[in-house]
């Protein structure tokens, strides 16, 4: 609660509390023996020689039944042991159809997305507002979903906030879609954007299909064909390995992800696709990204992307939350965690709140969206609450009075909690405000979980004067808090704005 000269800032806790439900599942590859790290061998090869031994018999008596078992939850198994019977690498035509699906059914998991936890949501106005009353507002709720292993995906719910700030949740039901995926062209400039991140030479980029120049080719879309083909030319010009390889992995990142029209925002899940994403898809901050400052014309979201080992900064774009692309973000404001994109330009500059060394918060800005560099320095923690870490929560939101950014702050005993700052519309780099205590933080029952003392957000939105945020609560479910705008900006108005 943060106290006001005019009074109080109520934050009012509403809504529903959303779980995780271990029975939405998917399927995806198994590789055996794979799944024991202290081991990490696979014995793939003699699975597939015991499922090729079986008899005819053996394979009619088990593929049916096992087919059965999971028609409610993955209509579509049958596929899918198809497609990957084609890990086993054997001659096309050597199987019949179904000792080929049973050998896919052996190389297959049926994965509990949310068997650990779901949190860290994000928020935005749903694309389609209509069949509603004068008062309310539809909205599309991003969550990160931990399942086994600490494997994190992405997941989407629907549900309507009211005038009041009461929100109802719509039914997501018990099945997940995962969607097709593609790589459909790399943009010249990405590509540069690649090669310089990794340590390389731009001034060299060259020899594409055509003969011209990728590092000067702003506008361009490259085909697979032209991109090996400069991948090739830096190897014959020496490049390091691990140039080449950081190279291929931008590249690997960059893809198109496509649901079936028949599914529902809610059934979506986009599950680790890239190597650099192999350990998790966290923390999706999505935005109404409106180009011109009008109407917005797609959503817009940074995410980290997780190996096991190194984290990095991507993006997420969509137009009607069925079809996506992903990909890379390079620079030095897109190396931390937390990255966080204001909706609009901003003086004609694309910006972001960023993280420098999880002790300060930067203002970002990039020519293209793909490369970000450091305008300034915005804030620093300096009070109790906030001594351990200071990062992003959601991103800016714009009032009467400027931008408004939620932040978090870690504390003694890693307690989390969320803080708030103000900044000038026109030129962000200008702090009009800083909250001096906490907006947010857990109360006894909200700190129990898989990570204790933990309140966080990605995302929040303004309906009329209210803001309305979603939060989790200790790495473990997520509850909605409101709060009236004016009283929070009035109390922004008089704080320091450091």
């Amino acid at each position: 609660m943060v106290t006001t000269g005019r009074g109080r800032v109520s934050v009012q806790r509403v809504g529903p509390t959303l779980r995780a439900d271990p029975r939405r599942t998917i399927l995806r590859p198994f590789l055996p023996g794979a799944e024991l790290v202290s081991v990490g061998l696979s014995r793939a090869e003699s699975v597939i020689g015991r499922v090729l031994s079986l008899s005819d018999e053996e394979v009619s008596q088990t593929l049916p039944p096992l087919v059965r078992s999971l028609s409610a939850r993955h209509p579509e198994a049958r596929a899918v042991f198809d497609e990957h019977a084609d890990q086993a690498d054997l001659e096309a035509g050597r199987l019949t159809p179904e000792r080929r699906e049973l050998l896919g059914a052996f190389l297959t998991q049926e994965y509990a997305v949310e068997a650990a936890a779901i949190l860290n949501p994000s928020i935005v106005p749903h694309p389609d507002q209509s069949g509603l009353a004068a008062d309310e507002l539809r909205f599309v709720l991003t969550v990160r979903a931990i399942g086994e292993g600490h494997i994190s995906s992405l997941e989407f719910r629907t549900g309507v906030v009211g005038g009041q700030g009461q929100v109802r949740m719509d039914a997501v039901g018990p099945q997940l879609v995962r969607p097709s995926v593609s790589a459909e062209g790399w943009p010249a400039d990405y590509l540069r954007h690649a090669v310089r991140a990794a340590g390389g030479d731009v001034r060299g980029l060259a020899a594409l299909a055509d003969g011209s120049d990728a590092a000067t080719g702003t506008g361009r879309t490259l085909t697979t064909e032209q991109v090996d083909a400069v991948l090739q030319r830096l190897q014959r010009d020496g490049a390091a390995p691990d140039l080449l390889h950081q190279v291929r992995l931008a590249v690997e990142s960059r893809y198109v992800a496509r649901f079936r029209a028949d599914s529902t925002v809610a059934e979506r899940v986009l599950f680790p696709v890239s190597s650099a994403e192999r350990s998790g898809v966290e923390d999706v901050r999505l935005v109404p990204f409106a180009e011109d400052g009008s109407l917005p014309t797609e959503y817009r979201g940074t995410y980290t992307a997780y190996d096991g080992a190194v984290v990095t900064s991507h993006l997420l774009s969509t137009t009607d939350f069925r079809t996506f692309t992903a990909s890379r973000l390079f620079g030095p404001a897109a190396r931390d965690k937390g990255m966080a994109l204001f909706p609009r330009r901003v003086s004609g500059q694309l910006l972001s709140v960023a993280r420098r060394d999880r002790e300060a918060l930067v203002l970002g800005t990039s020519p293209d969206g793909d490369w970000w560099d450091d305008l300034g320095l915005l804030q620093r923690p300096r009070r109790a609450w906030e001594a351990v870490q200071l990062g992003t929560a959601a991103p800016p939101l714009a009032t009467s009075e400027g931008w408004l950014v939620i932040t978090h702050g870690v504390g003694a005993v890693r307690h989390y909690a969320l803080g708030a700052m103000l900044l000038d519309v026109d030129d962000p780099l200008r702090v009009r405000g800083v909250l001096t205590e906490p907006l947010l933080v857990p109360t006894e029952e909200e700190r129990i979980g898989y990570v204790p003392n933990v309140v966080y957000t990605c995302g929040a939105l303004l309906h009329g004067d209210l803001l309305v945020m979603p939060y989790a609560c200790s790495d473990a479910f997520i509850r909605f808090a409101v709060l009236p705008l004016e009283p929070l900006l009035d109390r922004l108005r008089r704080s320091p704005s450091r």
